[in-house]
């Protein structure tokens, strides 16, 4: 069952239960965007690079992972809504830092994944008399063709010439 508010899909969020007791005096807010696939809450630890400059990644159920801060969004704007009562929400607090999970492929390991299975492949049918014999039937067929094309074009010439002589 598709579930939207506002024209917005919801089914892939889970409803906070108790924010009446959220208190962030004190506190930084971070907004961190995770891929759907990715269930963060068996995740234990979140790797961080406060530098800015490398990368910080994890991996989970084989998957590798990267977190990167957002330098260009100082997240204002955007804030944390807290229930003042049953029917009523009120900004608590902006958002201090805004991260980004995405999951990370290593371009160089999967060519050279991809290369050795095509090798191991292309080996394993260069080896097999099936293939060769194949091979060598369509070169057969090939030369024919050809042959036959260059018989006809030389009839063809000859023809030509003989009117144009008889002409």
């Amino acid at each position: 069952m598709l579930e939207t508010i506002a024209g917005v899909d919801t089914a892939g969020y889970k409803k906070c239960k108790d924010l009446a007791s959220f208190e962030a005096a004190g506190k930084e807010v971070w907004l961190i965007r995770a891929p759907r696939q990715l269930d963060v809450s068996q995740l234990k630890s979140l790797p961080v690079d406060f530098t800015g400059e490398g990368r910080a990644t994890f991996e989970h159920d084989g998957v590798t992972f990267d977190v990167r801060e957002d330098l260009q969004d100082d997240g204002s704007g955007l804030s944390v809504l807290v229930p003042t009562d049953k029917h009523t929400l009120t900004s608590g607090t902006g958002v201090n830092r805004i991260f980004a999970i995405s999951e990370t492929v290593d371009l160089e390991q999967r060519a050279e994944t991809s290369k050795r299975r095509l090798s191991d492949t292309g080996s394993a049918l260069l080896a097999s008399p099936e293939t060769k014999k194949h091979k060598k039937d369509k070169k057969d067929k090939k030369d024919k063709k050809d042959k036959k094309e260059k018989k006809e074009k030389k009839d063809k010439k000859e023809k030509r010439e003989k009117k144009h002589k008889h002409a």
